[in-house]
């Protein structure tokens, strides 16, 4: 018979391989492990203000690659670029027209601090703002570097042809087949189209400004043998030199749109009055409209008239003075004075159909 001292020594032995196997499961487990729950949760690439605006979740970075990357491949139909901002989100609420065309639209981006505000409000991360001249440069980078052509169409005849020039100069290799400026008839048009469709650019650059070159862009994609039609607004004057970007510090907090209203009043004062505010209030309503569901009927009216009529002469105040300070730009371009162009925008928007907007 074994010995009670063999017996422990053969126990020992059992339980010691028993533990080594333990620990080499524990061991393999552990290796195996992926921590899930702290991996970091894929941004979705699309939101929605309203729940039926879109606008792409895109860096400032990222952008150009984006746009670059939707002409790769063979040419079907070509891939709609849009930008969003307050004045374009005010007018998808009450356009449905060009609310449908944001929609299959495959990039918008976010062109204002506006519409970030309003996504943060509404629950949505958006990265940043994304003007197009901020990132202008290093999307003329990626197509000279990958060998393609763009194409201008907009704007008047003398700030194309700057544009196209100075493009040129600044990026000796990037290909620009041809421009043209955007006031042209019926005729024309199809002669145009027909230019395009002859030199075959990778990108049509449209700027005919909100929403003219939507609706453009829309009737014409099946016609156009282009991989990407692009809406660029006002950007041709930018690149012609014709306008001026605002300081740095002025971007940064959001103020570019006051410093644009001072360069063009008579264009701008009308769409940043009847734009904005209608689109600030509704995304107020939007994010508090629980708490106010809570208040009486009567209560909510006073709220809404009081908070309407502040916006209604806040707004009128800073266009006012903006107009007063250009005067002679007024007498200009209008053949009138300041006093008389704002009062005729009063008669068209009275505060009544004002109040209506909300």
């Amino acid at each position: 018979m074994p010995s009670l001292e063999s017996l422990e020594i053969a126990i020992s032995r059992a339980f010691a391989f028993q533990a080594k196997e333990a620990y080499k499961l524990m061991l393999s487990k552990a290796l195996a492990f992926q921590p899930r729950k702290f991996m970091k949760k894929p941004m979705d690439k699309r939101a929605y203000l309203f729940e039926k605006i879109p606008v792409d979740v895109l860096g400032l970075e990222s952008i150009p690659q984006e746009i670059v990357k939707l002409a790769n491949g063979k040419l079907i139909k070509p891939k709609a670029v849009f930008y969003l901002n307050s004045a374009c989100a005010s007018l998808a609420l009450s356009n449905k027209e060009y609310l449908e065309i944001l929609q299959k639209g495959d990039l918008v981006y976010a062109d204002g601090w506006g519409v970030v505000l309003a996504a943060k409000l509404m629950g949505k991360k958006l990265p940043e703002r994304a003007n197009a001249a901020d990132f202008f440069d290093h999307f003329c980078q990626l197509v000279a570097k990958k060998k393609l052509s763009l194409y201008l169409l907009g704007g008047k005849k003398e700030i194309v042809l700057k544009a196209a020039t100075n493009l040129k100069q600044k990026f000796p290799k990037l290909k620009i087949t041809g421009y043209h400026h955007g006031f042209f008839d019926k005729k024309q048009e199809e002669e145009i189209i027909e230019e395009i469709n002859n030199l075959k650019p990778d990108f049509l650059l449209i700027g005919l400004g909100v929403p003219k070159q939507e609706k453009w862009m829309v009737k014409h994609r099946n016609k156009l043998q282009v991989k990407v039609i692009w809406g660029v607004g006002g950007l041709f004057n930018l690149l012609s030199g014709g306008l001026s970007r605002a300081p740095k510090l002025m971007r940064n907090f959001g103020l570019e749109w006051l410093y644009r209203l001072f360069q063009e009043p008579e264009r701008l004062g009308k769409r940043y009055l009847f734009g904005l505010p209608p689109f600030f209030f509704r995304v107020i309503k939007w994010r508090f409209g629980p708490i106010l569901r809570k208040l009486n009927l009567i209560s909510l009216k006073i709220i809404n008239f009081i908070l309407t009529s502040f916006v209604y002469w806040l707004g009128f105040g800073v266009v006012s003075v903006v107009g007063k300070l250009f005067k002679k730009k007024f007498l200009e371009t209008n053949n009138q004075d300041g006093k008389t162009y704002w009062k005729e925008i009063r008669e068209k928007l009275p505060l009544k159909s004002f109040y209506r907007q909300f």
